[in-house]
């Protein structure tokens, strides 16, 4: 009877530990209908709808998604075909209503080119002396970036959109940014981890798109972020509302104080219920985000000490990068120049808050007057690399294009090079696909 009392037990236990699964993917079936109608439907309403391609400009970078396409997980997954996109957006004349929302299939494409000639970018930094960066390791190191996984520190933008990536696959690309940036800039963890993190929890998770973005999170890719994007901005949500759908923890605060409740009267805490440390996570750092982003500042700096004496940085100190065979006309098996942000050139230099070069016009964001080689130049070369190899393009000086000298591998057409200032722009408006 004995053996009969131990098999009625272990049944039990299997029952109730069958009972407590937790159906993680209930979230992201609710927020999705996996369908090519769902695909299509999504696809014709947001071309068609004032809320949607014709707002995108306006609302684009707000939180809560409310403009943007939602497409990114149809394309990834292929019940949309980028194609049959395509011509839908020509047909609604979608460069003439955002050429943002028009380049960012151009992006897409700019990922898989990078993918392609640097395979290991999902975890390795395509600006090899960045492998060289000392992040921060350790339990506390290991306790952040569990808090940063799990929506729980302390920052209630940052934890909103981490907690809508893991119930429903999908954030915002503003708040991606966000998350990137705290991740690498404030707690200085490897980018890596969060390209790890993202890549398993994202329902468009595509290697090369995710990679791409936290390469330039972490400054170690073709591009490096000229910007940052600070944790307790109220630009993406400043109602709140978004905060108080992923954070209820905080639904009674004011608009005024739900950005940063550590900065709130004790009346208002009392009043909206919240006990910091025990209803909502006291900050997991708390001091001041300038002096944080100092330190991965600091950090990269000395990583690139050595980079002139290693043949790695030109004499106005932009890191090079020796291209590979088959990535460009001009540039293949050579060093070429990459755009490296002014404080990581200038190792003395003064840090500012925020990331940009000091005395210079926000919009701006870099040092006027100065070109560097791009990855979306990168591209065009070798779009007009392939073309010649197909023989659609005449490889002679003489040819109708108009080629000689001077232009790019003989192509004809001019060296397609935009100032730093106007790249930086486009690059803060499209850094991602469509999202």
């Amino acid at each position: 009877s004995s053996s009969v009392v131990a098999t009625s037990s272990s049944s039990s236990s299997s029952s109730a530990a069958a009972a407590e699964v937790v159906d993680w993917g209930a979230g992201i079936r609710g927020a999705w209908d996996i369908s090519e109608s769902g695909a299509l439907s999504l696809l014709t309403a947001f071309l068609s709808s004032s809320t949607g391609l014709a707002a995108y400009e306006a609302a684009r970078s707000y939180a809560d998604g409310r403009s943007v396409s939602h497409l990114s997980p149809y394309l990834h997954w292929g019940q949309l075909s980028v194609r049959l996109m395509w011509q839908r957006m020509k047909i609604a004349k979608a460069q003439s209503l955002s050429k943002t929302f028009h380049r960012r299939l151009v992006w897409r494409d700019l990922a898989y080119w990078q993918l392609h000639h640097w395979p290991t970018m999902a975890a390795q930094p395509i600006r090899t002396l960045y492998r060289d960066v000392e992040w921060s390791s350790g339990p506390e190191a290991a306790q952040h970036l569990a808090a940063w996984k799990q929506g729980r520190t302390g920052f209630p933008l940052m934890d909103a959109g981490m907690r809508e990536l893991w119930s429903t696959g999908w954030m915002q690309q503003s708040v991606r940014m966000v998350a990137a940036a705290f991740l690498t800039e404030y707690l200085h963890l490897p980018w890596a981890e969060g390209a790890a993190w993202f890549h398993d929890c994202l329902v468009d998770a595509d290697l090369a798109i995710n990679s791409m973005m936290w390469q330039s999170a972490g400054k170690s890719g073709l591009d490096q972020w000229n910007f940052t994007m600070l944790p307790t901005s109220k630009s993406q949500d400043p109602t709140g509302a978004y905060i108080k759908r992923w954070v209820p923890e905080l639904t009674q605060l004011p608009a005024a104080n739900i950005h940063a409740p550590w900065e709130a009267p004790a009346a208002a805490l009392a009043a909206a219920g919240v006990v910091l440390g025990e209803t909502y996570p006291h900050r997991i750092v708390t001091r001041e985000l300038s002096e944080l982003r100092a330190v991965n500042v600091r950090a990269i700096r000395a990583a690139r000490t050595s980079a002139a004496a290693a043949g790695l940085a030109d004499g106005r100190g932009y890191d090079l990068l020796v291209v590979p065979q088959g990535c460009t006309l001009k540039h293949d098996g050579t060093k070429t120049a990459l755009f490296t942000k002014q404080e990581y050139r200038q190792l003395d230099g003064p840090i500012t808050a925020t990331g940009r070069p000091s005395g210079l016009a926000a919009a701006s964001m870099v040092d006027e007057g100065e070109e560097a080689e791009d990855s979306e130049a990168l591209l065009t070369d070798w779009q007009k690399k392939k073309k010649e190899k197909n023989g659609k393009v005449a490889m002679s000086g003489g040819s109708s294009s108009g080629g000689g000298a001077g232009k790019r591998g003989g192509s004809g057409g001019k060296q397609q090079q935009r100032s730093r200032a106007t790249f930086r722009e486009l690059q803060r408006r499209t850094v991602d696909a469509i999202s």
